[in-house]
């Protein structure tokens, strides 16, 4: 199919002009009356000769029209036929070069038609890329064409037809001074600017590495692209200055590179400013920008693999570029007007404001030729890149600098905390040796007086006090986080003036700690009570945290709440930690279901969240923080469970704790079933 659409394009743009356009085809003469070899010089008599557009076919020639820059496509040969006269009596040889185009082929012609010649080689004229040498005996002549492609249209139009005629190809001429100037003055601009690229992207690769954030990744991309397209003009101005030939001529590699100087930057440029789809122009402005400018490579890089006829012309650049540069004001008018900015951010968008204006700076300079002449020696458009760089490189070591503070404040703060639950675990610890001690003294004491079963009554009485002492010293603890973020909103009620929902707040606080001090002292409490500790324990989170989760408790119409015992401290745990690692990270609301019933004989329990499930909560927890209070706590239920069942042959308590999943297994929370004699 692609060969197919490569014929036919090549049948449209060389047999269809041939049947509408007609060139007056002329040889053009030079007399060469004396060996040209004392220096390097423009060869004068190159400059007004006749070109034509051609397509070469076999051994035959096809002159489609004369040149002119409206019709310019570099797809097409271009044809110089020249009659070579020697009008000395000697061997006459000349040497030619030329910096703006390749040779295809050259060799002797005939003229078959009007359009129309037959080509052959010649021992006469030889050539080598941009160099060509001719070589005529006394009183010869011969009648030679040349076939060439241009290097770059950029140059081309205005420099057609120069040759240079030299005696050594280390011998250039050289510029007038005032172009020398500026074209010495581009590449010592390039120069500095390829060291400046090089050392951002060695900083940036480093910075990337260590932080591990997207933003230093493509802004490293985004450098890469500009080092090649700088690499790229810093060669092609100093092969000019030189007047040689281009050592990369390909106008692909420019147009290629500022497209993918494009995608890089809109990636950087999202991720700069957290685009989101609340942000929807600004979102829409850099995705049409992006998905264009890969597009634009793709029609450039094909255009020039397959020969496409119409891939270069001027008038595709510009198809391209106004539309860019639409969507580039689009996005940053939107961004201006509707983005809360930082200040890292405001610097950003300063320095891509910075590199428009010099665009269109470096647009107006090559249109408007006054404008020239006030910036000689300095490519603006460039310049431009440069400042943009320094601009955008600041910015991104504030935010460096920013995310380092940020993170030193948070591992003091990290640390300070550590030290405070390290001194009170060790403190409750040495309460608890303590008191275990002391209970397995008096045990031993009593095991040499009793006998066999009664020191195994003994121990279980003792396994039963050390249960009850641990789980005196868990409801105790109550998450010293809780408390003081609860403290902390309260206040922040107080200050801002809210005094009726402050009171109504530390009510229910005051109201949390007395039942959670009152029920340590009781191994069991009513089922009532202990529905009232849940509700305001739940009530008071929620306060805190903003409604960031709903509750619901269902009871079973057959329960009497206020005669059932439970035993203290078995739900809220549960609780706790649904609350502190089920909800964490997530970016919508929780939810949390308490449903109590009467199953198989036994009091039910049925606790769901929709957090992040166990899996997820375990790789984000720290083992220095509170895993070792929620371990100790189900560790502790279990026990008691046991202990429970230990005196209830049928039926028997216990706990399941079960991770939920949706059809694509992907965690939908936690639910926790807990079953307990009736009491």
């Amino acid at each position: 199919m692609l060969l197919c659409f490569r014929i036919f394009l090549l049948y449209s743009f060389t047999i269809l002009p041939c049947l509408f356009s007609k060139a007056n085809f002329i040889i053009n003469k030079q007399y060469i009356s004396e060996p040209r070899t004392l220096h390097t010089f423009i060869d004068s008599s190159y400059i007004d000769f006749r070109t034509y557009f051609a397509y070469k076919r076999d051994n035959t020639v096809r002159i489609i029209q004369e040149y002119n820059t409206t019709d310019y496509r570099l797809d097409k040969y271009i044809l110089l036929a020249v009659q070579y006269t020697n009008t000395t009596d000697t061997v006459v040889s000349q040497k030619l070069y030329s910096n703006i185009y390749n040779y295809k082929q050259v060799g002797e012609m005939e003229v078959l038609g009007d359009n129309l010649i037959r080509i052959k080689a010649s021992d006469a004229i030889h050539c080598n890329r941009q160099f060509i040498s001719i070589r005529l005996l006394p009183r010869q002549t011969i009648s030679a064409y040349l076939l060439y492609k241009p290097i770059s249209f950029k140059e081309y139009s205005t420099q057609k037809n120069i040759l240079y005629n030299y005696s050594s190809i280390y011998d250039f001429p050289k510029y007038p001074t005032k172009i020398q100037k500026r074209n010495f003055g581009f590449t010592l601009q390039f120069l500095f600017l390829l060291g400046m690229i090089l050392i951002m992207l060695i900083f940036y690769i480093v910075a990337y590495v260590y932080l591990r954030d997207k933003i230093y990744l493509y802004y490293t991309f985004y450098l890469i692209i500009t080092f090649v397209q700088v690499l790229y003009m810093a060669q092609y101005i100093l092969c000019k200055n030189l007047m040689m030939f281009n050592i990369v001529g390909n106008n692909v590699v420019d147009e290629a590179t500022k497209g993918l100087m494009i995608f890089f930057y809109t990636l950087f440029y999202k991720q700069a400013f957290a685009v989101t789809k609340k942000d929807y122009a600004i979102l829409l402005s850099l995705d049409v920008l992006k998905y264009l400018s890969i597009l634009y490579v793709l029609f450039i890089c094909f255009g020039d693999i397959f020969n496409i006829p119409f891939y270069r012309e001027p008038l595709t650049y510009n198809l391209f570029r106004v539309p860019i540069f639409f969507f580039s004001v689009i996005f940053l008018v939107f961004t201006y007007l509707y983005k809360q900015r930082s200040y890292f951010q405001n610097i950003i968008f300063f320095g891509t404001l910075v590199y428009l204006f010099f665009t269109v700076i470096s647009i107006v300079q090559s249109l408007v030729y006054p404008f020239k002449d006030l910036y000689v020696d300095i490519n603006i458009f460039y310049l431009g890149v440069a400042l943009e760089l320094i601009i955008f490189s600041i910015a991104l070591i504030i935010r460096i600098k920013d995310s380092f503070l940020t993170s030193e404040r948070l591992k003091d703060a990290l640390i300070l905390q550590l030290q405070q639950n390290e001194e009170y675990s060790k403190n409750e610890n040495l309460i608890l040796e303590k008191r275990v001690q002391d209970r397995a003294n008096e045990i031993h004491q009593q095991n040499i007086l009793i006998e066999e079963q009664k020191r195994q009554a003994l121990m279980q009485g003792y396994e039963k006090e050390k249960l009850k002492i641990q789980l005196h010293a868990l409801s105790l603890q109550m998450n010293p986080h809780f408390i003081f973020n609860c403290m902390n909103s309260i206040q922040h009620l107080i200050v801002t003036n809210q005094t009726e929902k402050a009171s109504q707040m530390l009510h229910e606080f005051a109201t949390l700690i007395r039942m959670v001090l009152e029920n340590s002292a009781h191994d069991e409490i009513l089922l009532e009570d202990e529905i009232k500790l849940i509700k305001t324990y739940l009530t008071l989170e929620k306060e805190r945290t903003n409604h960031s989760f709903d509750f619901n408790i269902y009871i079973d119409a057959h329960i009497s709440t206020d005669f059932l015992n439970i035993p203290t401290m078995m739900i809220q745990p549960f609780l706790e930690n649904a609350l502190i690692h089920g909800f964490k990270s997530i970016n919508y609301k929780g939810k949390l279901d308490i449903h109590i019933s009467i199953k198989d004989q036994l009091l039910y329990f049925q606790i769901a969240d929709n957090g992040i499930g166990r899996a997820q909560a375990m790789k984000n927890q720290n083992k220095n923080t509170v895993i070792d209070k929620k371990s100790l706590a189900i560790q502790i239920i279990l026990n008691r469970i046991q202990l429970i069942n230990q005196h209830n042959t049928n039926p028997s308590a216990d706990l399941l704790i079960e991770d939920l999943y949706d059809a694509e297994q992907k965690p939908l929370g936690t639910r926790v079933n807990i079953y307990l004699p009736i009491s």
